[in-house]
């Protein structure tokens, strides 16, 4: 059985919809991307969000954040995300329960919800552009939790982020905040798309890269 992640669904909608290259869905699939800056900062932001506490510290009584080179303006990042900690929620939740029934076979669906608190999933998305919420409208990802979680809503929260040179730290310019429900043909979409996801993988023999162990 092949062993697919819910942003591998989304990279392969973007492929489709001409948002990226041939060359970056192959390297998604074989697990072969490099990370960029942008990619860092946001697992470092991450990294804050799921353990604040492992990673603060205080510069002459102002509190920041201290993750894999990046420093952040911890009033700023608390204030950001601060209605989600209150939920208390658990953090990285993994699921690979999901098996969708595709014209080439069952394929697993493996998925990592940034938080879940009850029966709502979050999903956090750093940028250092102006957010744009309606970019995750038609995203795969949230539509493959809602499958693999059962749960009620998806909400990403859209965090910009600005370096401030000078001081050489990062603050939070701006949030934004899209929550998502599920819909009657959810599942039809999600599985259409794996189906399609499939067919690419089958068609550039990268079967092995995606075979799920025995």
């Amino acid at each position: 059985m092949l062993r697919l992640s819910a942003t591998l669904l989304e990279s392969s909608r973007l492929y489709y919809a001409g948002v990226i290259s041939q060359e970056s869905l192959i390297e998604s699939i074989v697990g072969d991307v490099v990370p960029n800056e942008p990619m860092r900062l946001g697992s470092a932001f991450h990294a804050v969000f799921e353990e604040p506490d492992e990673y603060i510290e205080w510069w002459d009584g102002a509190g920041v954040y201290l993750s894999d080179g990046y420093t952040f303006d911890a009033q700023a990042v608390d204030k950001a995300v601060a209605d989600i900690w209150a939920h208390d929620p658990i953090m990285e939740v993994p699921s690979s329960d999901l098996v969708l029934g595709t014209d080439y076979g069952p394929v697993r669906i493996s998925c990592r919800a940034d938080a879940m608190a009850g029966l709502d999933a979050w999903e956090l998305k750093t940028t250092q552009r102006v957010p744009s919420p309606e970019r995750y409208l038609n995203s795969m990802q949230w539509r493959a939790y809602v499958l693999a979680y059962g749960v009620t809503s998806v909400t990403y929260r859209i965090v910009q982020l600005k370096h401030l040179k000078d001081a050489d730290v990062w603050t939070v310019t701006n949030t934004e905040t899209l929550t998502l429900y599920p819909y009657p043909n959810i599942t039809q979409d999600v599985t259409k798309t794996a189906t399609r996801l499939v067919e690419f993988i089958q068609h550039h023999n990268l079967d092995e890269h995606r075979q799920e162990a025995a």
